[in-house]
């Protein structure tokens, strides 16, 4: 059976389509552009099949656009098609020594990067409502959380210089008052947050279990769950989910004269990376296994950062092991049931 690749280029408004065979993977076989709506899909769906032969299989693939890509990614799998959503970094670096673009060549592009890689192909795979409600809760709490900060250190580094000492009083008062319900619309995101993961059933059986491990509070739990998968994504290879978090240090050498030191890698998510410096400082305070594993690199006179990122490769390789055998965490390697109720109060948030 022949497989014709149909590569897309996605954008706000619309969506540009080319398509190659597998086997001549620089012959365009045909072009056209399409509405980035419901509408395009079932034009492109139409489209696809009227150009390709009967007997052919059709492939889809395009670069992970965010919001862009989603509705086409979603709606192409469930109408049991295979669409592939590559990271655009793959593609340009698949493409190799190109000159100038356009939509139109993009496309082309995609196509051509699709079969020349097609053994490295993943298939989409359209992702829980509650994973996606979950990113996108946690991305309005980071910048709710970093206005706030900006708002306080604005108000305590800029005060009000005035000499109606009543007008600055009232607009102090003001401001106040805006951190104070800054405060508590992050406390309600927080409370969703926790009541998403609650109601899915897999996704609570493993928070409970993350939390329970000193340091890992309600953010770094649900971030684990959501950037993973739900341990699915890694297939439980601790050292993957590292590297993803940015904390895996990778050597740079080459010959006999560069020799630039082992080094974690910059091309990661800083983000999650912030998430879980935050638990290992937490850790450290509170959790004794953590904090006698930092003790004693400490006393082997090893420099703070390392110390630091030890730490946190070994809370993530006790996570990832916890979840994969189901047990809580317990200092004393104590079995305890994983399925207890974790309650609002108990959850910490970090």
């Amino acid at each position: 059976m022949k497989k014709f690749i149909i590569g897309i280029d996605f954008s706000k408004e619309t969506v540009d389509a080319s398509i190659v065979q597998k086997e001549q993977p620089e012959t365009l076989i045909a072009y056209k552009k399409f509405r980035n709506n419901l509408k395009g899909v079932d034009g492109l769906i139409a489209w696809a099949k009227s150009k390709v032969a009967q007997d052919g299989e059709i492939i889809f693939c395009g670069e992970n656009t965010g919001t862009y890509s989603t509705l086409f990614s979603d709606e192409l799998t469930d109408r049991g098609f295979i669409i592939w959503i590559e990271h655009s970094m793959n593609i340009v670096r698949g493409m190799g020594d190109v000159r100038g673009k356009d939509d139109k060549t993009d496309s082309l592009r995609i196509a051509s990067y699709a079969a020349r890689f097609y053994d490295k192909m993943k298939p989409y795979v359209r992702p829980k409502d509650e994973t996606r409600v979950l990113k996108t809760l946690l991305a309005k709490r980071d910048r709710l959380k970093s206005f706030l900060k900006a708002e306080i250190t604005n108000t305590k580094e800029n005060p009000l210089m005035l000499q109606d000492s009543n007008i600055a009083s009232s607009i102090n008062e003001f401001f106040k008052r805006l951190e104070e319900s800054l405060r508590k619309e992050l406390k309600e995101l927080e409370r969703m947050i926790l009541d998403v993961v609650m109601s899915c059933s897999e996704y609570a059986k493993n928070f409970n279990i993350l939390t329970s491990m000193k340091g890992i509070g309600l953010i770094n739990a649900v971030a684990l769950i959501v950037y993973t998968d739900n341990f699915t994504k890694f297939n439980f290879n601790h050292r993957k989910i590292a590297t993803y978090w940015g904390v895996v240090p990778f050597k740079n050498e080459s010959g006999t004269s560069v020799r630039r030191g082992t080094h974690v890698s910059p091309k990661c998510n800083s983000w999650l990376k912030a998430l879980l410096t935050e638990a290992t400082l937490c850790a450290i305070r509170y959790n004794s296994r953590i904090k006698a594993y930092h003790d004693r690199l400490m006393a082997r006179g090893k420099a703070i950062g390392i110390v630091l990122n030890n730490c946190k490769n070994k809370m993530l390789k006790i996570l990832v092991a916890m979840v994969r055998d189901s047990k809580i965490y317990s200092d004393m390697d104590v079995s305890k049931d994983p399925h207890t109720t974790t309650t609002t109060s108990s959850i910490v948030v970090c």
